[in-house]
């Protein structure tokens, strides 16, 4: 499976497999980058998101943790580092992806 982000035409994603479990669903896929003002420099990204699930008294399903690891290894956090460094870099990953949020939703990426 394939699709392109709306508005960002150049990254597109591989789905390779989803599994599913009574709480959790993760996902391995990869995303390719091919950035504009360099068309034949491919970026491949392997990725493996994972989704634990709760069920709410609506028989309804509610996502209450969400993690990825990228190149099969764990994002550094507070457990997985020094407590400073991991705050410093969870930080840096919610600014980038605000950003990256505002510039996609503003057209310009």
């Amino acid at each position: 499976m394939e699709w392109t982000n709306r508005g960002v035409n150049w990254v597109v994603y591989h789905v390779k497999g989803e599994h599913h479990g009574p709480n959790l669903i993760v996902m391995d896929w990869v995303q390719d980058m091919n950035l504009p003002y360099l068309p034949s420099v491919n970026f491949p990204i392997p990725m493996r998101t994972n989704l634990l699930l709760r069920k709410e008294k609506d028989g309804k399903e509610k996502i209450v943790r969400y993690f990825e690891e990228w190149w099969g290894n764990k994002q550094l956090n507070r457990e997985t580092t020094f407590p400073l460094l991991g705050h410093v870099h969870e930080n840096l990953r919610y600014f980038t992806g605000q950003f990256l949020q505002l510039l996609i939703s503003k057209k310009i990426l």
